[in-house]
């Protein structure tokens, strides 16, 4: 078996690596006053009008078994069943690609940003800038939507929820 890794794999371990390492972990303090790890996200969701909206979620990370040998306890957050990854490059000089109009997702999914920076425009006006390291969850499967505007090349890695999550 070889040691080498292909790029895809490279890339993956990157994107699952932001969800860990980049901007959006940070301490809280905890009911104890413990400080403790938590993961944030932006959440984009729909309400029962339709208009979308955006908020600020944490995940609590409490210490626990990584669940294999020669690997302490790591602060990590509860598993979430997926069902696919993939990635996708946006190229911020086509006039296409740097606007995108109202849309919705498909489906449940966690984009985590790789390169770039592109702004979420909600349709009650909230707007979020996401680069390196952040993390968003596009829940906001009907209604109006959102709109994204790529500011420079942008690689987001993309991991579809399953149902159950």
């Amino acid at each position: 078996m070889s040691n080498v890794i292909s790029r895809r794999e490279a890339l993956l371990f990157t994107a699952l690596g932001a969800m860990s390492t980049g901007s959006s972990i940070s301490y809280a303090q905890g009911a104890s006053g413990n400080r403790k790890s938590v993961m944030k996200y932006v959440r984009c969701y729909a309400d029962a009008d339709g208009e979308s909206h955006l908020e600020d979620v944490e995940l609590d990370m409490p210490v626990q078994d990584f669940g294999t040998a020669n690997v302490p306890d790591l602060a990590m957050t509860k598993s979430l069943n997926a069902s696919k990854i993939f990635f996708v490059r946006v190229e911020a000089n086509k006039p296409e690609h740097r606007e995108m109009d109202w849309h919705t997702p498909p489906d449940r999914r966690f984009g985590i940003w790789l390169e770039g920076e592109t702004e979420i425009i909600t349709s009650d006006g909230d707007i979020r800038h996401l680069g390196p390291g952040d993390v968003a969850l596009a829940e906001d499967t009907t209604g109006k939507g959102h709109r994204s505007r790529n500011l420079r090349d942008v690689l987001i890695a993309f991991v579809t929820l399953s149902e159950e999550s």
